[in-house]
């Protein structure tokens, strides 16, 4: 490992997005240590985990190495989820030196291994149920596309229908969660949008956004404004990648939008039944 250069400037960075929703999402919402039954979010959404890290930030810390470089320190594997009370005892003067890198480390996988390799089942059992998906592929857009331009509108339909066949590749769960999204006119709360899928907790939620974003579909803003909530999911409308390698939608990015004003002129189909049911012959 690389040694640190001398100077003032503190070692501590704050962990990467991407990182604290790893964390978050292989804890379980569970602290890390062992018989431990506090809920890192509660019920009403508070949140009472504390990162911890495992070799210690600062030349004061517990278990400090001073060989190790600011990035790291921050990085996902050298960070565990704890409750407050559990996050002091491991760090506190009196009693951090019962507690060494490899007993954390231990602590840390034998903890987030049960969500982890668990997931990767769950992926695994969700992209079996994948492979059975049909979609109904559009063929003209005659209902949703008025413009009169033949070459224009042959484009269209192939642009539909990569969407169409790239939704084939996500689970339901995750389609659900998009329609949802689609139907709505501003971004989610993730609390909100767990509360609505029958979670108190967003364990499972948290889940499903993963994949969507994974899957260039949707996307948590966990850096907003200052006059904007952190946390809310919005829809992605650029960036989906087919197997062309090319834009799915193509320039298209009010396809979302589009797609919801289409259905709230409608009594005959729903935006759940093109986006959940895959039937985007709808559409013709």
């Amino acid at each position: 490992m690389a040694a640190r250069k001398n100077g003032s400037e503190k070692n501590r960075l704050e962990p990467l997005p991407n990182v604290v929703r790893q964390l978050w999402v292989f804890s379980g919402n569970e602290c890390a240590w062992e018989a431990c039954e506090v809920r890192l979010v509660d019920p009403t959404g508070g949140w009472v985990g504390k990162i911890a890290h495992i070799v210690g930030a600062e030349p004061t810390s517990a278990r400090h190495d001073p060989t190790w470089t600011r990035d790291e320190l921050r990085d996902y594997s050298n960070l565990i989820l704890l409750c407050g009370n559990h996050h002091d005892v491991i760090d506190h003067a009196d009693s951090r030196d019962q507690f060494t890198v490899e007993a954390l480390r231990a602590l840390k996988e034998r903890h987030e291994s049960r969500y982890r390799y668990g997931l990767a089942r769950l992926e695994e059992a969700f992209l079996n149920v994948t492979k059975a998906n049909v979609v109904r592929p559009c063929t003209t857009l005659g209902r949703f596309w008025l413009g009169d331009d033949e070459d224009e509108r042959a484009g269209n339909v192939e642009t539909v229908n990569e969407i169409a066949h790239h939704l084939a590749t996500v689970t339901t769960a995750a389609r659900e969660v998009l329609a949802f999204l689609v139907a709505r006119e501003e971004p989610i709360d993730i609390w909100e949008l767990a509360r609505h899928n029958g979670e108190a907790e967003p364990v499972r939620t948290g889940r499903i956004i993963t994949e969507l974003e994974n899957r260039k579909l949707a996307w948590v803003d966990d850096d907003p404004f200052e006059d904007e909530l952190p946390h809310r999911v919005h829809l992605w409308t650029g960036g989906l990648f087919g197997k062309s390698g090319r834009n799915v939608l193509n320039g298209w990015d009010d396809f979302w939008e589009m797609l919801r004003h289409h259905f709230t002129e409608r009594t005959d189909a729903t935006v759940e039944d093109v986006i959940v049911g895959l039937d985007f012959s709808l559409l013709d």
